[in-house]
């Protein structure tokens, strides 16, 4: 297949379904580039692509194999959109993302764990990206180690009006066979995680997925009233519906 690489400006750049998949060499030195769109077959991104600081947007939605992003990616001080999709295979952030301090657009992140059973790059990090806006999904949750460094992570990103959470995937729930003392600890783990995260007040869907507590969070009823969808999926262990007529603006 022929390469296809449609530069638009100086500051556009379009790779889309090259015959080799392996970033050109060119790219890093165009260093006055504002977005850069990617279409490989790659598994990872070089970590040249860092050299490229005056980068705003990054769209990697269509690498649908890639599984890991530069470790220098904090380097990117003027990043502002960071484009992916949940059917990419990135399994984790490096610890640098942190340096991401502008941007707004991260659709998707996942909580992931290292050998030792650590986060790699902690969900409370999340807290110093500041300007994150417009809809977040965050999957594993249940990989949350600390429940009090997550307290900030999204209730002060007045732009955020839509968020998703997914903790254990059925798939993966129904592999387990579990002693009740287990079961009842990863119960407890749930609702101290959800408790700790939550949403910022102007919020107006929420989606969340596969929780184990058997109670709703203290914020749903009392702190959400800006919100039109809501869903809740998956809640096997819930004990007894919210109260929804409490959300004067609830349409679904």
């Amino acid at each position: 297949m022929k390469r296809k690489i449609y530069a638009f400006s100086n500051y556009t750049l379009c790779l889309l379904r090259l015959s080799n998949p392996k970033l050109p060499n060119e790219v890093e030195k165009l260093t006055h580039l504002r977005l850069l769109k990617l279409s490989l077959n790659i598994e990872e991104l070089p970590e040249r692509i860092c050299n490229l600081c005056n980068l705003q947007s990054l769209d990697v939605s269509e690498c649908w194999n890639l599984k890991k992003v530069p470790q220098e990616i904090g380097k990117l001080i003027n990043l502002r959109h960071l484009l992916l999709e949940s059917f990419i295979k990135i399994k984790s952030f490096p610890r640098g993302f942190g340096g991401l301090t502008s941007l707004r657009t991260l659709n998707w992140f996942p909580v992931a764990v290292g050998d030792k059973g650590e986060e790699i790059f902690k969900l409370g990090q999340l807290e110093h990206l500041k300007h994150i806006q417009g809809a977040l999904v965050i999957y594993e949750l249940q990989n949350v180690a600390d429940f009090g460094a997550i307290e900030n992570t999204l209730k002060k990103k007045k732009g955020l009006y839509n968020l998703e959470l997914f903790f254990t995937t059925l798939e993966e729930e129904e592999e387990e066979e579990e002693e009740e003392e287990e079961r009842r600890r990863k119960m407890e783990k749930d609702v101290a995680i959800l408790n700790a995260l939550e949403p910022p007040p102007r919020l107006e869907f929420l989606r969340i997925h596969s929780y184990r507590g058997t109670m709703y969070p203290n914020w749903m009823m009392s702190k959400l009233t800006y919100l039109k969808r809501l869903f809740l999926i998956s809640w096997e262990d819930l004990e007894w519906l919210p109260p929804l007529g409490k959300l004067p603006l609830l349409e679904e």
